[in-house]
């Protein structure tokens, strides 16, 4: 569906799959569903793992660095989809509007220690951190 120009037909599942109409048209809009870019993830007994990282060029010398490495945060649904998302930084404001903008209310939402997620709304996510370190 992602791959051609034009997509593909739920007929063109039904007969590809050997599956009836029915069954195409349904798995047709499970797929659909999880291609699109700005539906949430998560949601009542759905757990996500949220975390942080910036990407960039290695630096040669420490604290040298010829182009600033970018935030990326990405969200991950156990057994499910994934967000990537490039951040203008990773501040605590910016984590929990992402988390707000990309998770579903009552989601338990898995994380690191890091500060920026300290507070994150406990009335609408159950958080629970993973410690890295000993």
């Amino acid at each position: 569906m992602a791959s051609t120009r034009c997509g593909i037909s739920a007929k063109q599942i039904e007969r590809e799959t050997g599956v009836t109409y029915k069954t195409a048209w349904r798995m047709f809009k499970q797929i659909r569903s999880m291609l699109e870019e700005n539906s949430p993830i998560g949601g009542i007994g759905k757990r996500v793992e949220t975390d942080e990282m910036y990407v960039g060029p290695r630096t040669k010398r420490l604290g040298h660095s010829p182009k600033p490495k970018t935030p990326v945060v990405g969200m991950v649904e156990r057994k499910g989809r994934v967000i990537a998302v490039v951040a203008p930084d990773t501040k605590k404001s910016t984590l929990h509007g992402m988390i707000r903008e990309y998770v579903l209310p009552r989601t338990t939402v898995f994380t690191d220690d890091y500060p920026a997620y300290d507070e994150l709304n406990p009335r609408n996510y159950n958080h629970y951190r993973i410690r890295h370190g000993p």
